[in-house]
C-alpha cells in the first residue's frame, strides 16, 4: 500500500500528441509546454503486449463533455500505440515521468 512513486505521467495537448515529459527531466515545465494551451494529464500503463496505453486522470464525464476531441486523438493514440511496443520515448505519443518531476 502507499503511494506508487514508479507510475509515469505525461500531459496530452489538445493536437493530440505528448509532451513527453521523461525527455524533460531537467527543465521546467515553462520551457516546453504552452501555458494557454489545454492538456490532459495521463498516466502512461504498459500493457501485456508491452505496448504502451495512455489513461486520463480526469473524470470522465468532464472528458467527454469538455475535451471531446482530445479524447478521441488519445484513443487513436493508444489504437497506433498497439503496433508502437518499442518506441516508447521516441514516437509523437510516447513519454514518462514519475510523479516527483520538477515543474514549475
Amino acid at each position: 500500500s502507499g503511494i506508487n512513486a514508479e507510475i509515469k505521467v505525461d500531459l496530452i495537448g489538445e493536437d493530440g500528441n505528448s509532451k513527453n515529459l521523461g525527455n524533460h527531466d531537467n527543465e521546467y515545465a515553462k520551457e516546453f509546454v504552452d501555458d494557454r494551451a489545454t492538456y490532459i494529464p495521463v498516466q502512461i500503463k504498459e500493457t501485456w503486449d508491452r505496448s504502451w496505453q495512455f489513461v486520463p486522470l480526469l473524470n470522465q464525464a468532464i472528458l467527454e463533455n469538455d475535451y471531446p476531441a482530445i479524447i478521441s486523438k488519445l484513443d487513436s493514440a493508444n489504437k497506433g500505440n498497439k503496433s508502437a511496443r518499442s518506441s516508447h520515448g521516441k514516437g509523437k505519443s510516447a513519454g514518462s515521468k514519475s510523479k516527483s518531476a520538477k515543474k514549475k
